[in-house]
């Protein structure tokens, strides 16, 4: 953990639980010094769900109350939207998530099993520490007197009164909801040293990816570019091929691979966001397990493996290859103008540049040729990171803090994940029930018409009976083009 400044002001940018705190740690961005900080969360906020049982029907359920991470119980209220009404509820409380959602012998098992209905036992405690503490990813935070508070927005430019002077004065709630939204678009986004990073691994076949698990092959280049000017390749000569030159980027050569990772590492450990393409699933990876080959512990440490994401223990890692195949980014931002997520596709389309065409397998090329080859991935990485005063990267933190969720799940999951994270946390904001999909079917029904293609249209709709009576203050909720092809 790190010592925050007194009245310095930090980004959010994630949270997560740490199981040897048994707490949600907060990830930040120091904008001043240009690095990752964390802090501990909340001790006293525990991952939980929420049942119809009482608390002493819980307390009688010898699997709950004898397992070594129960914490205990507590009777809550909530708004049930969909029957309108209001619910007393328990409160079922863990000293980790996966005592509370993972497994048949979870607590939300447990409860199912005897006929219980459990709700909001499915929510990855990460979101949930954000719900409840109404936090706000990519926004400033002060830290004053040991908390963090959400920084004060002052509206300089008098856009708050324009856009109030559009809204029907009856419309209360649309005010309120407006000062909740407007500071989320006209705070600007933090500047951040950006370093992107690509590896080539040796191999004597053409497309042939090597495996990142077993990592028989060496790593062979890395090189590394950064919006502060840094432009360097690193390569592993392990065939004797000789010195690089070149005018456009720093070229270091290594006779141990062991000391180009050790190199790597300390250069990722400079930058508060490392930049890749695919790195998910191949650079991370591998520099990960390649480095437990090798015997460098601590190196293979600073690399975190979950089971859709690579993270780096002292930096953000994005992977824009995710990004960019989402399909809202694809349609609206940059209006279809690329097909393939290819590295090469999209930096065509967008950047009217191209990765560098190689007609030999990896391990053919010379020292200059593979350099050349390894850089301009990275060059081509950063670039569509930074392109048009770093639009992509005002996007995220922007998308960051109307959905409310981390950078890491912002730039790795779909639209649908957008908008339902921010109804999740509205409705937690408000002490609303979160439904279940089951019980959304059951009461409130639903009708599905055959789904047919014609021509590039999408036919088929899920029905909501409506309930019948007046309805006052009814808004319309409509999203346009929920299918782009």
């Amino acid at each position: 953990m790190d010592n925050l400044v007194e009245g310095r002001e930090y980004v959010l940018l994630s949270v997560r639980f740490d199981g040897s705190l048994g707490r949600a740690v907060l990830t930040l961005l120091d904008p001043v010094e240009q690095k990752i900080v964390t802090i501990p969360g909340d001790e006293d906020h525990k991952p939980y769900l929420l049942t119809d049982l009482s608390e002493k029907e819980v307390l009688n359920i010898a699997a709950i109350r004898g397992h070594k991470s129960f914490v205990g119980v507590v009777s809550v209220y909530k708004r049930d939207v969909l029957r309108d009404r209001d619910v007393k509820l328990t409160k079922v409380m863990a000293k980790d998530p996966l005592s509370i959602g993972r497994g048949p012998r979870s607590f939300r098992e447990i409860i199912k099993s005897i006929g219980g209905h459990v709700w909001e036992g499915d929510i990855k405690y990460h979101n949930c520490y954000i719900y409840d503490k109404l936090l706000i990813p990519g926004y400033y935070y002060v830290y004053e007197n040991g908390r963090l508070k959400r920084k004060k927005w002052v509206d300089k430019s008098g856009v708050r009164e324009k856009i109030f002077s559009l809204v029907n004065p009856e419309f209360e709630e649309a005010k309120v909801i407006l000062d909740e939204l407007i500071p989320l678009f006209q705070t600007p986004s933090p500047q951040i040293k950006m370093l992107a990073l690509d590896i080539e691994v040796s191999s004597l076949q053409e497309d042939v990816i090597p495996n990142v698990r077993e990592t028989e092959e060496p790593i062979i280049a890395v090189a590394l570019a950064s919006n502060d000017g840094m432009k360097k390749v690193l390569i592993f000569d392990m065939w004797g091929k000789g010195e690089v030159e070149s005018e456009e980027y720093e070229v270091e050569i290594f006779k141990d691979e062991r000391e180009l990772i050790k190199r790597v590492c300390e250069e990722i450990r400079k930058y508060p966001f490392v930049l890749t393409f695919n790195g998910d699933n191949f650079d991370i990876p591998y520099l990960k397990h390649r480095a437990q080959k090798l015997g460098l512990i601590e190196e293979s440490k600073m690399f975190r493996l979950a089971e859709d994401m690579a993270t780096i223990e002292c930096s953000v890692h994005i992977d824009l290859y995710k990004f960019f195949h989402n399909k809202s980014i694809q349609t609206y931002v940059f209006g279809g103008k690329y097909r393939e997520t290819t590295l090469n596709g999209v930096a065509k389309a967008i950047l009217n540049m191209e990765k560098v065409s190689i007609e030999k397998s990896i391990s053919e090329l010379s020292n200059k040729e593979l350099a050349d080859y390894c850089f301009r991935d990275s060059e081509l990485t950063l670039k569509l990171a930074t392109f048009n005063n770093y639009l992509l990267i005002k996007l995220m933190f922007l998308f960051m803090r109307i959905s409310k969720l981390t950078c890491y799940d912002v730039t790795r999951f779909g639209i649908s994940t957008w908008i339902k994270n921010f109804l999740y946390y509205e409705f937690r904001r408000r002490n609303f029930l979160i439904p279940t999909k089951e019980e959304i079917r059951k009461l409130k029904g639903e009708a599905v018409s055959e789904a047919k293609i014609k021509g590039k249209k999408y036919l088929g709709a899920i029905v909501l009976n409506p309930k019948p009576g007046v309805h006052f203050n009814v808004a319309v909720l409509d999203f346009s083009s929920l299918y782009p092809s």
